[in-house]
C-alpha cells in the first residue's frame, strides 16, 4: 500500500490552480507525490490537476484523468515512464527545475517539458513541438538538396569561367603596380573584351596597357579603388557601382582576385538603370514617408540573442507612429531599443513566440491577438514576415470592430434566448387550445343533432361555419404543435431506412391518395442517420403538398427518387463544416399546379400561403416543418417550379451526422 501523503498534504487548491492555469495556452499539469507506507520514499506521482490544454494534450477526458499515475497512465510509453518518474523525483527532492525535450510514442508527440516543485507537488508545463520537429526534418531534407545542388554548381564552374570570356558583360583584368616596398600604387589594364570597351566608352588603343590613374584622375581616392585594394589583400570579392568620369557612364562591377597581383572586373553598363535607381530612391523616400504616416502599424526588427546564443528578443530598426503611439512615444524613442523595453508583455502573450517561429522558419504568420497587458487593451491583427535577417511586423488595431462584434454576439445570444421563449410560449399556447377546440367541435356536433331542424337554414349555415372555423383552427394548432415539437425535441439519431419511412407515410395518406387517384412512384431511397418521426413529418408534408396542389381533372403523378450529391451542389447549399462528407439528394417531383420561382424561398416560411383558403385548404406550416426537419439533420431543402408544370422539392441530407460546430 502507498499513500499520496506523508507528514503534510500536498498544497493543492483546485480553484486556485484553475484561476492561474485554466486559461494558459500551454498544457499545465500538477502531480502530487505518492509516498510509501512508511513515508520514507516516493513510490509514484499522481495526476492531480490538468487544465483544458493539458487534457487535450493527453487525449483524455476529465473522468479518464481521475486516478492516473505515472506508473499506470496509458499516456506514457514504457520507455518514457521510468524517465519521467526519476526526473520528477529529482525535481521534488532537489527543489530544482528541469527542462527536457521528449518524444512520447504513446501520444506520438514531441514536446518540451518544464518541471518545478510547487505547493508540495510537481508543476509541469508541456509545449507541444511535434509540428516544429516535422518542420526541422523538412528543412534538413532541403539542406541536403541544397548541398547536392552546390556540388553540381561547383562542377560547372570551369564551364562558366569559359562562358564568361564570351559573355556580353564587360570583363577586364588589371595588374597591380607596386613600389619598392611592395605597396600597390597603381594598376595597369592588361585585358578587356569588347563589351568592356563599349560599357566604359574608351577606345581599345587608349584603354589597354594604360595605368588606371591615366584613365581617370583621382581614382585612387575613390571607394572603388580602395575596395580593389582590399580584395587584392583579402581575396574577398565585392560589388560596386562606379561612374567613369571621362565618359559619364555608370558601371556595376564585380571585382574578384585572380592572384596576388591580378584582379578581374566583370561589369555592365547600368547608366539607364542608375537613372531609374535615382528615381527609385526618390520613391523610397516617399515610401518612407508613407511608412511613417501609415495607419497600419509597421516595424522592422533585428534579432537579439542571449549569452547562450538563443533568440531572446527583438530590437526596433524602423517603427512608425502607429506602433509608437501605443506607448505614447515618438518613433525615434523606440528605434534601437528592445521591443520588451516598451512592450514587456509581448514576451508572454504569444506575440514573441509567433515572431520567433517566423524568424527561425521563414514562414510568414498571421493571427489575431488580444493584447491586454502593459496597461493596454487592444485586439490586434498581427502579421510577420522574415526579410533577409530581419523581421517585418505589421499590425492593424481592430479593437473597435472586435468589441462591437462581441456586443453583437451577446445581442444574437439574447435574440436566440428570446426565440426559445417564443417557441415555448407557442407550444404551451397551442397545447392549451387543443381541449377547448375539441369541446367546440363536440358541442357544435351536439347542437346540430339536437336542434338542427329547429334553427332553420340560416342558423344551420352559421353552425356549419363555426364548425369549419373550429376544424381549421384545430388543424392550425396541430401543425403549430408539430413545428414546436420539432424545434424543441432533443434529436436522438438512429440509423434510418428512408424506404421504411416512405412506406409509413404512404400508409398514413392512403385515403387522400385514393381520393385523388394519385400515381406515386418511390425509387430506392438511402439509409441515413436521424430521427424517424421527424423524417415521417418531412415526407408526409411533401407528399401532402403535392396531393393538395394537384391540377383539376388531372391524375396526380408523384415520383420520389434519390442520388449521391456532387461536391459542387453540397458546397453551394451547405456551410463549409459539412462539405467533406457524403450527401444524398432526394427529389419529390409532381405534376401539380406549380408556382412562380420567385416564391421558391417564401413557401418555406411560417404561415405563408400562395393561395386563399377557399382555393386550397392548409395552415401554411407544413413546408416550414419540412425545412426545420432538414435543418435539424444538418441538411437543406429547396424547390424549383413553373406555373402549370408541377414542382420539384429537393432534400439534401448527410449520410452520417457530424457533431454540430458553433
Amino acid at each position: 500500500m502507498t499513500t499520496a501523503h506523508r507528514q503534510e498534504d500536498p498544497l493543492f487548491d483546485a480553484r486556485l490552480f484553475e484561476e492561474f492555469y485554466g486559461g494558459q495556452p500551454q498544457a499545465i499539469l500538477w502531480f502530487s507525490p505518492v509516498w510509501s507506507d512508511d513515508g520514507q520514499h516516493i513510490d509514484d506521482f499522481a495526476f492531480t490537476y490538468a487544465n483544458q490544454e493539458g487534457l487535450e494534450y493527453l487525449k483524455v477526458t476529465p473522468a479518464q484523468f481521475e486516478g492516473l499515475t505515472v506508473r499506470n497512465s496509458p499516456t506514457l510509453s514504457p520507455e518514457l515512464r521510468i524517465q519521467v518518474f526519476e526526473e520528477m523525483k529529482w525535481v521534488y527532492e532537489t527543489d530544482k527545475k528541469s527542462a527536457t525535450a521528449i518524444f512520447n510514442s504513446a501520444l506520438n508527440k514531441h514536446a518540451r517539458v518544464l518541471r518545478s516543485k510547487l505547493r508540495g507537488g510537481i508543476l509541469t508545463v508541456v509545449q507541444d513541438v511535434t509540428h516544429e520537429k516535422k518542420m526541422i526534418a523538412t528543412l534538413q531534407a532541403q539542406k541536403s538538396s541544397l548541398e547536392e545542388s552546390t556540388r553540381q554548381l561547383q562542377q560547372q564552374k570551369n564551364l562558366i569561367d569559359n562562358i564568361l570570356k564570351n559573355t556580353s558583360n564587360g570583363i577586364c583584368v588589371t595588374r597591380a603596380v607596386r613600389n619598392e616596398e611592395g605597396m600597390v600604387i597603381d594598376a595597369v589594364m592588361i585585358m578587356a573584351n569588347d563589351a568592356a570597351l563599349q560599357a566604359t566608352g574608351f577606345p581599345r588603343e587608349f584603354f589597354i596597357n594604360k595605368q588606371v590613374t591615366e584613365l581617370q584622375a583621382g581614382i585612387t581616392e575613390t571607394e572603388y579603388y580602395q575596395g580593389c585594394l582590399r580584395t587584392l589583400e583579402t581575396g574577398k570579392p565585392f560589388i560596386w557601382q562606379h561612374m567613369v568620369e571621362p565618359t559619364g557612364k555608370w558601371i556595376e562591377a564585380t571585382v574578384s582576385r585572380l592572384d596576388l597581383n591580378h584582379l578581374i572586373h566583370v561589369f555592365t553598363d547600368i547608366t539607364p538603370v542608375k537613372q531609374v535607381q535615382l528615381q527609385i530612391e526618390q520613391s523610397a523616400n516617399t515610401l518612407k514617408s508613407v511608412f511613417d504616416a501609415a495607419q497600419t502599424g509597421m516595424a522592422l526588427l533585428d534579432p537579439e540573442y542571449d549569452e547562450k546564443n538563443e533568440l531572446a528578443d527583438f530590437r526596433f530598426v524602423l517603427v512608425n507612429a502607429t506602433i509608437s503611439n501605443l506607448v505614447h512615444q515618438p518613433p525615434s524613442a523606440l528605434v534601437g531599443q528592445l521591443a520588451s523595453k516598451w512592450f514587456p508583455g509581448y514576451l508572454s502573450t504569444g506575440a514573441f513566440s509567433m515572431y520567433r517561429n517566423t524568424f527561425l522558419t521563414g514562414q510568414k504568420q498571421r493571427r489575431e491577438l488580444h493584447y491586454d497587458v502593459d496597461g493596454l487593451d487592444h485586439y490586434l491583427d498581427l502579421q510577420c514576415i522574415k526579410l533577409n535577417n530581419q523581421l517585418l511586423v505589421c499590425l492593424s488595431d481592430h479593437t473597435i470592430i472586435r468589441k462591437s462584434q462581441l456586443k453583437l454576439e451577446q445581442t444574437v445570444a439574447s435574440l436566440a434566448q428570446s426565440n426559445r421563449y417564443l417557441e415555448d410560449f407557442a407550444h404551451a399556447a397551442s397545447h392549451d387550445m387543443k381541449e377547448p377546440l375539441r369541446k367546440i367541435l363536440l358541442f357544435t356536433d351536439q347542437l346540430k343533432s339536437s336542434v338542427g331542424s329547429a334553427i332553420g337554414a340560416e342558423g344551420l349555415r352559421i353552425v356549419n361555419r363555426i364548425e369549419l372555423s373550429a376544424r381549421h383552427l384545430n388543424d392550425f394548432v396541430r401543425d403549430l404543435l408539430s413545428f414546436s415539437y420539432i424545434s424543441q425535441q432533443r434529436l436522438v439519431r438512429n440509423t434510418i431506412d428512408l424506404n421504411e419511412i416512405m412506406r409509413t407515410v404512404l400508409a398514413a395518406l392512403d385515403l387522400s391518395i385514393a381520393e385523388k387517384q394519385a400515381q406515386i412512384t418511390v425509387e430506392t431511397l438511402p439509409v441515413v442517420q436521424g430521427n424517424a418521426r421527424q423524417f415521417e413529418q418531412l415526407f408526409q408534408n411533401l407528399i401532402s403538398n403535392s396531393l393538395k396542389y394537384s391540377r383539376h381533372n388531372t391524375q396526380p403523378v408523384i415520383t420520389v427518387r434519390s442520388r449521391a450529391a456532387d461536391e459542387a451542389l453540397v458546397a453551394s447549399r451547405l456551410p463549409g463544416n459539412y462539405k467533406e462528407q457524403q450527401h444524398y439528394l432526394i427529389e419529390v417531383i409532381d405534376n401539380g399546379i406549380g408556382f412562380h420561382q420567385h416564391y421558391a424561398e417564401q413557401i418555406f416560411d411560417m404561415f405563408e400561403r400562395l393561395h386563399t383558403k377557399s382555393q386550397y385548404t392548409g395552415t401554411g406550416i407544413g413546408l416550414a416543418i419540412a425545412r426545420k426537419v432538414a435543418e435539424n439533420h444538418q441538411g437543406a431543402i429547396w424547390a424549383e417550379s413553373e406555373p402549370g408544370k408541377g414542382a420539384t422539392f429537393f432534400v439534401l441530407l448527410p449520410a452520417v451526422h457530424q457533431p454540430v460546430q458553433t
